[in-house]
């Protein structure tokens, strides 16, 4: 008998407090207040009131107040900390989208829907990822940090995702497991490039333009039709493929002029 899949419905609200986003915020933005107060505090017992408080203490403490003060404000562009793609897409969009799809759990921490990938809490729309990958050897069965690059020329990274476990049914029950492939094998990209990862020459030689392509698709486009729609991912495609038939013109030359090369120098030694 096969095991019905875990299936569930996500608020926005409730997925942001259970990744303590709001809490997280609340701490950074009173520690910065209560740095401020004490750097304050002593500028008006030095200068006001002539106490002894030492130049350097004042200075030591500004430099805090300026390094989490700016902490703080890159922290505070992500709007949502389930959702790190809001720090560069609006976040009704993203909320509209992602409150009307179904998601199936497919692996311990993943989850997945037709347009959404849950990983770990933090939800991702497929149409905008290129690559998903850890940074240790799966057989280590350790845990990992996976990256995700995504076609908005951005990264993001989960830190301590665990990629091997062991599935408690199926025909791989107790055996461990890489959750790479199938987290790859869940990106509409992997269908549309299905060798992409190991076409290493055309995939760096697109990175670089990608960034450029999703700022010029934002002119004329939603964020809704770019989570929604594979409009951009085709443009990506596109790309990929002419430098990889570029490769394969290179290569084609090189050969014959390889060939070239050898026919005369056997026309030389005959002579």
């Amino acid at each position: 008998m096969v095991a019905a899949m875990k299936e569930k419905k996500v608020k926005l609200f409730w997925e942001e407090l259970k990744n303590g986003g709001p809490f997280r915020k609340l701490f950074l933005v009173g520690a910065e207040y209560l740095l401020i107060y004490g750097v304050v505090k002593e500028m008006y017992e030095k200068i006001v009131l002539h106490e002894d408080v030492a130049i350097q203490l004042i200075i030591f403490n500004t430099l805090w107040v300026l390094a989490v003060g700016y902490g703080t404000k890159e922290y505070l562009k992500c709007r949502c900390r389930c959702l790190p793609v809001s720090r560069w897409l609006n976040v009704s969009e993203l909320k509209k989208s992602l409150e009307k799809e179904t998601f199936q759990k497919v692996a311990p921490k993943t989850w997945s829907s037709e347009k959404w990938l849950c990983v770990d809490g933090h939800y991702y729309p497929k149409n905008i990822i290129v690559y998903m990958g850890g940074w240790n050897h799966p057989t280590e069965r350790s845990g990992t940090n996976l990256k995700i690059r995504t076609i908005l020329g951005e990264d993001i990274i989960e830190y301590g995702y665990f990629p091997i476990y062991k599935p408690t049914f199926g025909p791989n029950r107790g055996k461990w497991v890489d959750n790479y492939p199938m987290l790859d094998a869940l990106i509409p990209l992997t269908e549309m490039i299905p060798d992409r990862i190991q076409k290493r020459h055309a995939y760096d030689s697109v990175e670089p333009s990608m960034k450029k392509m999703y700022e010029e698709y934002m002119k004329t486009h939603s964020v809704t039709e770019l989570i929604e729609t594979t409009e951009l991912l085709d443009a990506y495609v596109a790309e990929f493929m002419r430098w990889e038939d570029l490769r394969h013109w290179k290569k084609s030359k090189k050969k014959i002029e390889e060939k070239e090369n050898e026919f005369t120098a056997k026309t030389v030694r005959i002579l």
